[in-house]
């Protein structure tokens, strides 16, 4: 019997495998791959909130040892202007981090192995035990096609937006928007940056950041209906929107070399899922997705992974009713994230400003403090109900009018 068997050992599952067996629990955790394994679809950043988990659990330091540089700065070029500067600091944590996946993955599953948590790879979970209408366990096949069955006292879907755990629960989805934009990356060596870049332009976007082993992942952006004519000769594609959106980092990329020969693309559509019932409950991309575009996934992975194993070992321990807690616990996660998932969809289109978020974006011109903070809408550090209060944007549009060179 064990306490926890989490289904998924990526970036939530691991986390909260190995945050409950620091806690002492027995824990199971379940992959249908093999570690290390890279993770096309993965935007890989790591804002300042999650660099924040890392550090309080001893692995930031793992990896800096990947070569993925730390990136503080953002650089978004809007067109006729760019902004540029820092978001607010979370926990004393100024920097984000963009590592592979294969690197970034590895190094979490093995910190849940050595904090004790049982790792079966290569497994696949088919079903689901139940007793007394509440899930008591999972039933899987190993590679070799032997079958298993465990039993816990919490079962954790953290298998990603195709979540088995969910299937079998039939947790219900809402506020779901299909995929609003795709994209395609490659990872270049010797293109140094001295920020995140974002290159703005109507229904499409160039991006480019820091990653591992001293390389660059340099993306494309097009909206939906755009990706899906783009896609059919996805290298001409990417090439000639490098070229007209960000010529000069274009002009870096011709004198740099690929760090694989691989192009990578992909889209995702956009939900939320019930979090919890008895004896069950999603974490991760299984319980809400969003698109990649503002690449807050892996850190909502581990902030919620800290919260949840905190709701978890309270009500293990006795302190409270099980059910309610996980209840409670997905009410404030949803409050937390639905204001982010909304801004997140409305700015995968990549279409062009409303005529009030032009007027916002100008007048942040000269406005280093507004400037940082809307930055903190991407990395977390500013929520959008703050930032796009009444009072706060007559503020931002009353300064500017007031003194339009101010600093």
């Amino acid at each position: 019997m064990h306490d926890a068997v989490i289904v998924g050992a990526r970036c939530a599952g691991s986390a909260i495998a190995m945050l409950l067996a620091r806690r002492g629990y027995r824990v199971l955790l379940i992959d249908r791959q093999t570690f290390p394994s890279d993770m096309t679809m993965s935007t890989h950043f790591i804002h300042q909130r999650g660099v924040a988990c890392l550090s309080r659990w001893g692995l930031r330091d793992q990896i800096l040892a990947t070569g993925s540089r730390p990136v503080s700065r953002f650089k978004i070029d809007m067109g006729p202007f760019t902004l540029s500067g820092s978001a607010p600091p979370v926990d004393e944590e100024t920097s984000g981090f963009a590592p592979r996946r294969l690197l970034l993955d590895e190094i979490l599953v093995r910190a849940a192995v050595s904090s004790g948590a049982e790792l079966r790879e290569g497994c696949r979970v088919e079903t689901l035990l139940t007793e007394d209408d509440r899930v008591a366990g999972v039933k899987g096949v190993t590679p070799s096609g032997s079958a298993f069955s465990e039993k816990a006292r919490i079962v954790v879907g953290a298998d990603g937006p195709t979540s088995r755990v969910a299937a079998e629960v039939q947790a219900s989805e809402y506020n779901s928007k299909p995929a609003l934009q795709g994209t395609a990356w490659m990872y270049w060596n010797d293109v140094p940056l001295e920020a995140i870049e974002l290159h703005l332009r109507e229904y499409e976007a160039i991006y480019a950041f820091p990653s591992s082993d001293r390389s660059t992942l340099i993306g494309a952006n097009w909206s939906i209906d755009r990706f899906r004519t783009a896609r059919r000769e996805i290298e001409t594609s990417y090439f000639d929107l490098l070229r007209r959106a960000a010529p000069e980092l274009a002009e870096r990329v011709m004198h740099a070399k690929r760090a694989d020969e691989k192009m990578y693309l992909g889209s995702t559509r956009n939900f939320f899922r019930k979090a919890s019932g008895p004896g069950w409950v999603l974490l991760g991309d299984a319980h809400y997705k969003k698109d990649p575009c503002t690449a807050q996934g892996i850190t909502d992975a581990f902030c919620d992974a800290e919260v949840l194993a905190e709701v978890i070992d309270h009500a293990l321990r006795g302190e409270g009713d099980l059910a309610h807690a996980l209840d409670e616990y997905a009410r404030g996660r949803v409050a937390w994230a639905m204001p982010f998932y909304e801004l997140t969809c409305q700015m995968a289109t990549f279409a062009p400003p409303a005529p009030e978020m032009l007027a916002i974006y100008t007048a942040l011109q000269d406005n280093q403090e507004d400037t940082n903070a809307f930055f903190g809408l991407i990395t977390e550090a500013v929520s959008p109900v703050q930032f796009f209060a009444p009072e706060n944007v007559n503020r931002i549009l009353t300064r500017r009018e007031e003194n339009p060179n101010c600093a």
